[in-house]
């Protein structure tokens, strides 16, 4: 179990509402109860704890772990978190030499179930941007010196709550045709990364953060979108690309070894026999001969020629 740290805490209050205001129209669902501005600093835990209302947690700065009704979260900046009523979160810092930013909204929705948006919890970077930009705007209004344009803030929670409700829809449903377009241009991005650094040692984490993603989330989508864990799809390309060499190349098998980054012949050989069922040397020969090309195959490869 992790031991507890008491956090240090700076708290910048932009809002407080009287939950039981006198103004009528102030009374009216969705209500603005509570938005202030939290900064952690050190190796802090926080303990479980439940609200009253819909809380949201915009990351401004730094990386956490968040347990959120018992599943577990990454979040980073630019990630939202959505913590329902009466439903326990705790979180802890991944980083205590960067200080933790956030700012946090309570929402009173009304007479919602608790459950309501019980399938969404985590906004990663990236997903659903139209939200941040709805929180960038109430984050101005209420920034603002003069008297706060209650209007707008009403305008600005019912927005939030359509995107919930469209959101909850789309992760109730199997597959979401615009989940599956932005899961694409995610993967897509991956894939073109990968290519680029074919020849080089990337690892899974350095993938993730090139597309701004923890590496389990990015590992998850890669696969459920290509069928392929990125780990997979990167040995696949690099053995694609090990085939054209051996039979359109005079390269060695030791020269190609080194040209795709492995770190010597007997781990290269051993990946290629697994997604081709021959050893490089044999591939060559076998592919070559039907082929009716004859090949000079050079003793530097360190394997039996007969």
């Amino acid at each position: 179990m992790a031991k507890y740290i008491e956090p240090v805490m700076h708290q910048e209050l932009l809002v407080a509402y009287d939950k039981h205001p006198a103004d009528l129209f102030q009374n009216i669902p969705p209500r603005l109860i509570y938005t202030a501005k939290h900064t952690l600093h050190g190796n802090w835990y926080v303990k479980p704890v439940k609200g009253h209302y819909y809380c949201f947690s915009y990351i401004q700065q730094g990386n956490v772990t968040m347990i959120v009704d018992g599943k577990k979260h990454t979040g980073q900046a630019g990630d939202i978190f959505l913590y329902q009523p009466n439903k326990i979160h705790s979180g802890k810092t991944t980083n205590p030499l960067v200080p933790y930013k956030t700012i946090i909204f309570q929402i009173d929705f009304g007479n919602i179930k608790s459950h309501f948006f019980q399938n969404i919890t985590h906004f990663p970077s990236g997903l659903l941007p139209h939200l941040r930009e709805v929180f960038e705007i109430l984050i101005i209004e209420l920034n603002k010196k003069e008297k706060v344009d209650q209007l707008m803030i009403k305008s600005l929670l019912l927005e939030i709550f359509y995107l919930l409700v469209a959101e909850e829809k789309k992760a109730s449903a199997d597959v979401v045709d615009s989940q599956k377009g932005y899961y694409f241009t995610l993967c897509l991005k991956a894939k073109n990364y990968i290519k680029e650094n074919l020849t080089e040692k990337i690892s899974l984490k350095m993938m993730a953060e090139h597309i701004h993603l923890s590496p389990s989330r990015f590992s998850h989508i890669f696969k459920m979108t290509t069928g392929y864990s990125p780990q997979r799809y990167f040995l696949k390309l690099k053995m694609d690309e090990a085939q054209k060499l051996l039979l359109y190349s005079h390269k060695t098998i030791t020269q190609i070894t080194d040209e795709l980054g492995f770190t010597s012949i007997h781990h290269f050989s051993r990946i290629f026999k697994e997604f081709n069922n021959q050893s490089p040397l044999k591939y060559r020969l076998y592919n070559l001969a039907r082929k009716g090309k004859r090949i000079a195959i050079s003793s530097k490869d360190k394997i039996p020629l007969i």
